[in-house]
């Protein structure tokens, strides 16, 4: 009697008369800052934080327009449990879906968010490229992709550290069904390649110590090239650079700026992403000529992960590897100063040289990002590469002794 009673006087659920993004035990809705109260649970960090500072995180994400954040609900009792973020990346958005682990239900949460995001972004609001990345050891999620016809297109190894050991990553896509039975699916269509995707050895480097006369603000020293930070000087140089670019087969058009706009972020990152973004100048020893830059990006110190990039902006100095020389400092300020696990890299599929480089620099294909962006009159994919620092130490076997993989690979 007392049950009935509670029951009939208890205020109906927030999702009464919702007529989308709402299933048997969980729905949707956009962030309002009283989620600020379960910022653990709505938040995927593993730093406490207070509801002051989710607040201040909330307030920016309802002012940034580049991505969406949903809350996940639990309907008996109106609780947040998780998050949904939508990041708007060209054609291709890429959903990035959080539960909070506590709960003994957060797999079969999960896949059912997937099963009411992925029909409601690819078929209603008619999304291109849908990214998904997801846990390999997130088996409900994955099942319900696969039964709404996603398709696994890349799988970064060893990416996630879960419970004492390493977890990959992988990556499905929901393809717009229209536009598959017109063009048919990307996966079918074979991988260009150029070089010969035999890995080279590592140049010997040295430390700003073991050099008698080091450069000045030197972090990495090699034998032709060093890396060191960004200064005025060098974001005046390399925007130079962008008024005499001749290629146009990067992927990407070329683009004119100063050392005030795009350049000029790399001296300002450093003062608030310092943590998750670290870029450095390549300057040429013979003559301290500033010919590139090159970092990493999207830091990740718990997952001991992050992205790689680099750029020689002085079409004279491509081809005489120097930009190896340079990705090698890289990846060891990566590995052995940082102390990463892994590295990831992704390409234009139409940029065969930064590709055949990605792969003597000893990287290894992990997949395709389907539609990523367009060009050409056409839906264009992007090539991921990654890393592991094992692979980076390993000696470099002769080509006539192929390096051992045991893994199944990801077309």
């Amino acid at each position: 009697m007392t049950e009935q009673v509670l029951n009939a006087s208890a205020s109906p659920p927030e999702s009464h008369g919702q007529t989308f993004l709402v299933g048997e035990e969980i729905y949707l809705r956009r962030i309002e800052k009283r989620d600020a109260r379960f910022v653990m649970s709505v938040r995927n960090t593993p730093y406490p934080q207070s509801p002051a500072v989710a607040e201040e995180w909330i307030a920016q994400g309802l002012r940034d327009k580049s991505f969406g954040v949903w809350t996940v609900v639990r309907r008996q009792d109106d609780r947040p449990v998780g998050s949904m973020t939508l990041h708007h990346r060209n054609v291709a958005p890429l959903v990035d879906v959080h539960i909070d682990p506590l709960y003994p239900s957060a797999g079969r949460w999960m896949a059912e968010v997937y099963r009411l995001v992925v029909p409601w972004l690819r078929d209603e609001i008619h999304v291109i490229s849908l990214q998904l990345p997801v846990a390999a050891d997130q088996t409900e999620a994955i099942a319900a992709l696969e039964e709404l016809g996603c398709v696994r297109s890349a799988c970064f190894r060893e990416m996630l550290r879960a419970d004492g050991r390493w977890v990959d990553l992988l990556r499905y896509v929901a393809l717009h069904l229209h536009w598959l039975e017109r063009l048919g699916h990307p996966a079918d269509r074979p991988i260009a390649r150029s070089g010969s995707g035999v890995r080279r050895p590592i140049p010997p480097h040295g430390t700003v110590g073991s050099d008698p006369q080091p450069p000045n603000g030197a972090m990495a020293i090699g034998q032709r090239v060093y890396l060191k930070a960004f200064d005025k000087e060098d974001a005046e140089r390399l925007s130079q650079f962008n008024r005499i670019e001749s290629e146009t087969g990067f992927g990407h058009s070329r683009l004119l700026t100063t050392d005030g706009n795009k350049v000029q972020s790399r001296l300002e990152a450093p003062s608030f992403r310092l943590r998750d973004y670290v870029p450095f100048v390549i300057r040429r020893r013979s003559d301290d000529r500033t010919i590139g830059d090159c970092g990493l990006e999207n830091i990740d110190f718990v997952h001991q992960s992050a992205e790689s990039y680099s750029w020689l902006y002085d079409p004279a100095t491509r081809g005489e590897g120097l930009g190896y020389e340079a990705k090698q400092l890289l990846l060891g300020f990566a590995f052995d100063t940082l102390g990463l696990h892994s590295i990831q890299s992704y390409v234009m599929e139409q940029n065969l040289r930064s590709a055949a480089a990605l792969r003597t620099q000893g990287y290894r294909e992990a997949g395709r990002l389907f539609w990523k962006q367009t060009g050409d009159g056409q839906f264009l994919n992007q090539l991921v590469f990654d890393l592991l620092a094992d692979e980076w130490r390993a000696p470099v076997l002769p080509p006539s002794l192929p390096t051992p993989d045991t893994r199944e690979s990801v077309s």
